[in-house]
């Protein structure tokens, strides 16, 4: 009788040691995706950040043009007329960036049978 004591234990002790590997392996893709979650906002805060700053620089080449300043002169003296502000790129579904793949794919792709 001790010996299926025994190798129920082994065997209940080896098989929690191989769970506890893959729940350790799964908690890795755990940090990892929150540490991406992390990063994303990040740059969505540093995008935002920088959208503002190029919204002032070019409110004020706006109003030193409406003061009299022409273009020109603000370059002459090392002022970099701001770009034009651009539309923002379409988002995927999940939040990013949409590519030109993905809008292709979107494009191509059949929706499920019902």
């Amino acid at each position: 009788m001790s010996a299926t004591i025994s190798g129920k234990r082994a065997a209940e002790s080896a098989a929690r040691a191989a769970m506890n590997e893959r729940v350790g392996l799964v908690a890795a893709i755990g940090e990892a995706q929150d540490q991406h979650t992390k990063a994303l906002a990040a740059l969505t805060s540093a995008q935002q950040a920088a959208d503002a700053a190029a919204a002032a620089v070019r409110e004020s080449f706006a109003v030193a043009a409406r003061g009299g300043w022409s273009r020109k002169e603000l370059k002459a003296i090392g002022l970099t007329a701001p770009p034009a502000a651009t539309p923002r790129r379409k988002t995927s579904k999940a939040g990013t960036p949409a590519t030109a793949h993905d809008q292709q794919t979107d494009a191509t792709s059949t929706p499920p049978a019902p």
